[in-house]
């Protein structure tokens, strides 16, 4: 645990004898140090062997698989034109009603913009 213990003392610039220190244990130690380490070291999470989850989903696998690649995944590449269009309009439309203020982030996301029949009034 000591190169654990040092990488907090060096990351908070805090004693091994502070109240918060004192509050870790080694798997929140563990969790915050590879956190970090991975976060500095992007490409390093490629060489683990991790095993192979598959969600039972193909399409949701092939963008598990890109972004395991480094691939940024096309998330609309399975949805059709219509509901593709759709989607964005919705979208559209939550972003200005969430920049406008009439959105409130903390009782929900989109409350305010879940009917179809809103989104056909909506003109751009």
């Amino acid at each position: 645990m000591t190169h654990l213990k040092r990488w907090w003392i060096e990351k908070y610039r805090r004693s091994p004898q502070s109240d918060e220190f004192k509050s870790y244990t080694l798997f929140t130690l563990m969790v915050e140090f590879f956190e970090d380490y991975y976060s500095d070291n992007p490409a390093k999470i490629r060489e683990l062997e991790l095993p192979s989850l598959s969600t039972g989903d193909p399409m949701i696998d092939k963008w598990e698989r890109e972004i395991a690649a480094g691939i940024t995944p096309d998330l609309m590449e399975d949805v059709s034109t219509e509901d593709a269009e759709k989607l964005l309009k919705w979208s559209r439309i939550a972003y200005q009603k969430k920049m406008s203020g009439e959105i409130n982030l903390v009782d929900g996301f989109g409350d305010n913009v879940s009917s179809e029949e809103e989104i056909h009034r909506e003109t751009f």
